[in-house]
């Protein structure tokens, strides 16, 4: 009986089974131990560009294989930033491209052809980044390390407004962004924190010095649902 279910429905017993592998990755994700921590960590991602492959593969919806790039960058983004640990540099560079990706994911949703809304994001985007390389030209105290992370940030957040845009032609696009954006927000807090003296009151240090890691809490289920974007494609 549940075979026979699974035969007429792979697509629905597919999806239930890559959500609970990645509810146990999950778990994984709250030891103590390094190695399994690592595991779960990359288990994410992997599983997470394996997916969004198949899914490009199987249903061959245009475009999607933009989503497998932006999946395996983010593989490479993860592999510098927590297996190497120290090459911030080019794990920010390579989180851009990223971002990239799905900028160019969600421009197929128009063919490419840019509307009043899109063109003056676009525009502000242009804009924003002319800001930001004159802080890092102009004012010495920002690095490239601050650069990068500033660009990135900026094109991430723009990609959630555009997502919102094409909400009815892929339902999940716009929720997994923003929960990569509320990962960031943690992140940012763990690094300033470093920098900066912050009151125990503050909201960033406690974000900062929460008893579990906040920044895995979205950023596990932005991945989840990113890499399932495929299977919601409306083209």
């Amino acid at each position: 009986m549940i075979f026979e279910q699974i035969k007429k429905t792979p697509k629905i017993f597919f999806f239930y089974l890559y959500i609970v592998l990645q509810f146990i990755f999950y778990i994984l994700l709250y030891t103590t131990n390094l190695f399994v921590y690592h595991l779960g960590c990359y288990s994410v991602i992997i599983c997470g560009l394996i997916v969004s492959l198949f899914i490009c593969l199987k249903y061959k919806v245009k475009y999607t294989y933009l989503l497998v790039f932006a999946q395996l960058f983010t593989l490479i983004s993860d592999t510098f930033l927590v297996l190497l640990d120290d090459y911030y540099l080019i794990a920010l560079s390579s989180f851009i491209i990223v971002q990239i990706f799905y900028y160019l994911y969600i421009l197929s949703f128009t063919n490419f052809k840019l509307d009043n809304k899109h063109q003056i994001i676009l525009i502000i985007r242009i804009a924003i980044f002319i800001i930001i390389l004159g802080l890092f030209i102009f004012i010495t105290i920002v690095d490239v390390l601050v650069f990068l992370a500033l660009e990135y940030f900026a094109f991430l957040l723009f990609n959630f407004v555009e997502s919102i845009f094409v909400f009815k032609s892929n339902i999940l696009l716009p929720f997994g962004l923003f929960l990569f954006i509320l990962c960031d927000l943690c992140v940012g807090c763990y690094n300033i924190v470093d920098i900066i003296d912050i009151k125990q009151d503050n909201i960033i240090y406690l974000i900062a010095n929460f008893q579990i890691n906040l920044s895995w809490i979205f950023y596990h289920p932005s991945q989840v649902i990113l890499s399932l974007c495929g299977l919601f494609d409306k083209k």
